[in-house]
């Protein structure tokens, strides 16, 4: 069976990658595909956006065997609809696939059985057990109950540590001097400002993430409290997947921009996951998400007929 021309989307809470692959790979990126953590009409454009180049790329979407879209906050049933609308009612009538990005993350990581953690702007880890065909997701309920470890969390706790040290319920941080300097402001009061202005949003207080490494470089303690905590998180999040899997070994594939930047996390993190779980290999993914789904998007097209005429 010849597959033809398949594409992937790898939505997050920052960007969307568009993978077309017919005969080579293209690629692009566009603005958050997150179904929760960005307004309507921001989701709508990433999607159009991603659509009108698909289209240019393949001269029409009709020559489009499959599609696959992995996006944050897929559990919203409603947002995943207007989604699946959005696409069909520009033109594209093939086989349609809308995952977590856990679950593109998961297809692109691994070989065997283990498990992938992501941490960028929100936090989540997806594992599987070959043995059994069982899959188990960790976290990722979102920035407003969940997501640990993740870039809004460091964020956020950089934001609460300067607070706290401001009031003197906290010690001393460079983090404030550092924030003050990021936002060019120099006032607990414009912060606050700045912080509930409805502009700033998940992103803005994730994008302070940054600031951590610096803070870290110089042995501030509320920073090293900070990135102790999100080890301590992420960890919790493999642990406890591992152990639902029934795995005692395995894979770990570690995604995401924080465990990508950030080496004092990434560091203390395989410290824990090592001290508890020996036998697991902790590694970086061997493919991205974005790839994960192109994959994935050529398993729907197979067993959809792929291109038989």
């Amino acid at each position: 069976m010849h597959v033809g021309a398949v594409a992937a989307w790898d939505g997050g809470g920052t960007k969307t990658e568009v993978l077309v692959k017919s005969g080579e790979t293209v690629s692009a990126l566009f603005g958050p595909l997150n179904l929760n953590g960005n307004a309507p009409e921001q989701v709508h454009l990433s999607c159009m956006d991603a659509l009108h180049f698909m289209e240019h790329t393949l001269g029409g979407l009709e020559h489009l065997d499959a599609l696959v879209i992995g996006a944050a906050g897929v559990s919203n049933a409603k947002a995943v609809a207007g989604l699946e609308q959005t696409v069909r009612s520009n033109g594209y009538s093939g086989p349609l696939q809308i995952l977590g990005d856990h679950e593109i993350a998961l297809a692109g990581a691994l070989d065997g059985s283990g498990c992938v953690l992501v941490s960028g702007t929100g936090s989540v880890c997806n594992g599987r057990n070959l043995a059994t065909g069982q899959t188990v997701r960790t976290g990722g309920y979102g920035y407003l109950i969940d997501d640990e470890g993740s870039g809004y969390a460091i964020g956020r706790d950089i934001l609460r540590a300067v607070v706290r040290a401001g009031d003197g319920r906290g010690p001393r941080t460079q983090l404030t001097e550092l924030v003050f300097s990021h936002l060019g402001m120099h006032s607990i009061p414009e912060l606050i400002t700045w912080l509930y202005a409805p502009e700033t949003g998940k992103q803005g207080v994730a994008g302070l993430g940054r600031l951590l490494s610096p803070a870290l470089e110089n042995g501030d303690a509320a920073a090293e409290s900070i990135a102790k905590s999100c080890a301590r998180e992420l960890s919790i999040l493999v642990l406890t997947a591992m152990r639902r899997l029934g795995l005692s070994s395995g894979e770990a594939a570690l995604v995401g921009s924080v465990l990508r930047n950030n080496r004092f996390i990434r560091s203390r993190l395989e410290q824990v996951l090592t001290a508890t779980m020996p036998a697991l290999a902790i590694h970086d993914p061997y493919h991205t998400p974005a790839e994960g789904a192109l994959h994935l998007a050529e398993k729907l097209a197979q067993r959809h007929g792929g291109n038989d005429g």
